[in-house]
């Protein structure tokens, strides 16, 4: 970096110095890059020489360096300023930090901004993270439920003479979703499309007043609901008496008053859909038979 010459050398000091004289006399690592030139990385070995009388001057190399005094700092441009002012701010107590510049801050994922989001949000209290089925799920405590009579559904339900059937599903939904969900509560696919909402009637990209299996809240496991999007809905859901199905389309008119929800387990699905499903799945018809309890973020 700092560079003198052999000749300067024996004129300022009257002797034709080796590196380990050099060293001894002003301090830090010295070496010789080619003959009759000695160069160090040392800024304060290079002020002790200067001082002593040598002419020092830059390497080719050097461009740019950055000079720190306490917080503050500057950039010196190696290669339009001169050695000697250089000197001058070390003396008045500048130091030498990095050759480049500081990398400048990588901007924050999508990801990053959504947990800062999450951990801002006034109705959610982060829990901590945790492994899940290969997942990295960021859990948060919902402070405050929506109340949508999640209760008195329950009651109905033992009146008529069926267990709630209380069971902890996950429902799936894509980030912006999130606001609106811990304001209302999940709805229904018809709810949603009717008020002009996407977040749960949107299916590739158009509304739908529908699902596979009509206009209900879709639950499943985690591994299903990770396949919605990176926003987990963890809820107690009350399935009551359900329905077993073995083909697509609406079951609302099949349930009456013996049914409260409908299952569909995997690999038994057929019809116009042409496919088999994967994973189990739960549909409520009713708002009022789920209450959220976490959310979970997923990262992936």
């Amino acid at each position: 970096m700092f560079c003198v010459s052999t000749t300067s050398i024996s004129t300022a000091a009257n002797w034709y110095s080796p590196v380990t004289r050099l060293e001894n006399k002003y301090g830090g690592k010295w070496y010789n890059t080619t003959v009759g030139l000695f160069c160090t990385d040392s800024a304060e070995a290079a002020l002790a020489a200067s001082k002593d009388g040598c002419r020092m001057f830059f390497a080719p190399s050097v461009k740019t360096l950055w000079l720190y005094k306490g917080t503050k700092k500057q950039k010196f441009d190696a290669r339009n300023d001169t050695l000697e002012r250089f000197f001058r701010l070390m003396q008045s107590g500048w130091k030498l930090g990095e050759k480049k510049a500081p990398p400048v801050p990588k901007k924050e994922t999508e990801f990053q901004q959504h947990l800062n989001s999450c951990k801002q949000h006034p109705k959610l209290i982060y829990h901590g993270v945790m492994e899940r089925q290969g997942y990295k799920v960021h859990t948060f405590r919902i402070e405050k439920t929506p109340n949508n009579g999640f209760e008195y559904f329950c009651n109905k339900i033992r009146k008529a003479g069926h267990q709630p059937n209380v069971k902890t599903l996950f429902h799936g939904a894509p980030f912006e979703s999130l606001n609106s969900v811990l304001e209302r509560g999940l709805i229904t696919n018809r709810s949603a499309w009717k008020k002009g909402l996407g977040e749960f009637g949107k299916w590739r990209g158009k509304y739908a007043p529908g699902g596979l299996f009509g206009p209900g809240i879709y639950f499943g496991e985690l591994q299903k609901a990770s396949s919605f999007g990176d926003v987990i809905f963890k809820a107690s859901v009350a399935l009551g008496n359900s329905l077993t199905t073995v083909t697509s389309g609406s079951c609302q008119g099949q349930m009456g008053d013996q049914y409260q929800s409908v299952h569909a387990g995997r690999g038994n699905i057929s019809g116009a859909w042409g496919g088999a499903l994967v994973n189990d799945e739960w549909i409520v018809y009713d708002p009022a038979q789920v209450i959220l309890e976490e959310v979970w973020l997923l990262e992936r």
